[in-house]
């Protein structure tokens, strides 16, 4: 499982990724965390199993994707996929 700060005061709070309209945890093992970037927020990640990078941009979620993914977490992020 991947967990963000945005900020060294913030809570570490588990990083979140909608794709094609569904909105899940990133828990693949095969993603490995390559770069991140402060400004522009950017992730880019490796998958170990089809060999390619994803550049990904990050953000704070709203309130209520949170909702739908995780009813404990109040604070998390989304990794939404650019295309």
């Amino acid at each position: 499982m991947l967990f963000s700060m945005l900020h060294p005061l913030d809570e570490v709070a588990p990083v979140i990724y909608k794709h094609g309209g569904k909105v899940d945890f990133v828990t693949q093992s095969s993603q490995k965390l390559v770069f991140t970037n402060d400004d522009p927020s950017l992730v880019m990640t490796y998958d170990k199993t089809l060999g390619v990078h994803a550049i990904w941009t990050l953000r704070r979620a709203r309130a209520e994707v949170c909702v739908c993914v995780c009813v404990c977490v109040c604070v998390c992020r989304v990794l939404p996929v650019e295309k």
